[in-house]
């Protein structure tokens, strides 16, 4: 993905997510651009633990092949992670690039409530 196709993906989701879109973001190999970042999201991370962020992130685009050759699912082509206060895509295109999305859990709602039915049975059952 080249760094304009970033920056497109970073308006069509300022439009489509509006004030949930917390972050946007392109990495290669030995570079990274932050293309969209919310004001109260970039007063909570300083330069350096956006850096770590993004590295980690090149660290599991490294396991891509690997995944998709133990799942048997086909290319992988996002992973999400959810926190109680956001939620991360990262879509790795191969082992040496990606683009990142960082979005307010509203935004994911369906998803979310999914999640907390899960680990709602996941709690009740370890409680027994």
């Amino acid at each position: 993905m080249s760094r304009a196709v970033a920056h497109e993906l970073a308006e069509y989701l300022e439009q489509r997510a509006g004030d949930s879109l917390r972050a946007v973001g392109h990495y290669s190999t030995d570079d990274y651009e932050i293309v969209y970042l919310r004001d109260d999201v970039r007063e909570q991370y300083s330069d350096d633990e956006i850096g770590e962020i993004v590295e980690e992130l090149r660290w599991e685009s490294f396991a891509k092949p690997t995944q998709e050759r133990q799942y048997r699912l086909g290319s992988l082509t996002c992973s999400i992670q959810t926190f109680e206060d956001g939620v991360v895509m990262h879509f790795p295109y191969d082992d040496q690039h990606g683009t990142l999305v960082s979005l307010d859990p509203g935004a994911a709602r369906q998803l979310m409530q999914f999640i907390d039915d899960c680990l709602t049975r996941i709690e009740r059952a370890q409680s027994e």
